[in-house]
């Protein structure tokens, strides 16, 4: 939908249902992304991986998360952000499965899931920005975003979840389990979101 001529403050902003919807699952999306690749190295070694193949992982990880920018940037672009943010949480939810299984030592398998959760966790932020504008109008853009963008905040306390998991368990299985089962939970709120309709300014 085009942007709306007028927008919201960021107190209409934050009695909306669109708002609510949108950064829960924002949150999750954030949290899986950065829970799992600050601990990227270490999932890497536990799946059998030497160290150098581990350093080189990392390294690939972080171009994948630049990358998904681009590509989730443009699907939104194209299609919308119910079809970016669908495809967003059914990706991670996909590869997340993948990691579990290759943790067990199918490095290879294990590579391609970390590198597809980088370029997931990508697409969050991209898609905040132009969502901002899309659900709550140019008016207060600045200021709206940076209450979206809170997300990555919140997000970031996943890394210290998921280092608690492994400390507790020895392994990262639970924690991509976790976070795997969240990003349904994400998946269902996005479908509600797509549900809402767009203000009238």
């Amino acid at each position: 939908t085009a942007a709306p001529s007028r927008g919201l403050t960021p107190r209409q902003m934050l009695r909306t249902k669109r708002f609510y919807l949108f950064f829960a699952a924002a949150v999750i999306g954030t949290g899986y992304g950065s829970g799992l690749i600050a601990h990227a190295r270490y999932i890497f070694l536990e799946g059998g991986a030497p160290e150098a193949t581990a350093t080189l992982a990392v390294g690939l990880v972080s171009v994948m998360n630049g990358l998904g920018r681009i590509i989730f940037g443009m699907l939104h672009d194209r299609c919308g952000f119910r079809v970016s943010l669908t495809l967003d949480a059914l990706i991670y939810i996909a590869v997340g499965l993948l990691g579990y299984f290759a943790l067990s030592g199918t490095t290879w398998l294990l590579l391609v899931s970390m590198m597809a959760i980088g370029a997931c966790y990508g697409a969050v932020p991209t898609i905040s920005a132009s969502v901002a504008g899309e659900f709550f109008g140019p008016a207060h853009y600045g200021r709206n975003l940076s209450i979206v963008n809170l997300n990555i905040l919140l997000g970031s306390f996943a890394s210290t979840v998921a280092g608690s998991m492994q400390t507790a368990s020895g392994s990262y299985f639970s924690t991509i389990c976790l976070f795997a089962g969240l990003e349904v939970a994400a998946l269902l709120l996005i479908l509600l979101l797509s549900r809402t309709k767009s203000l009238d300014y």
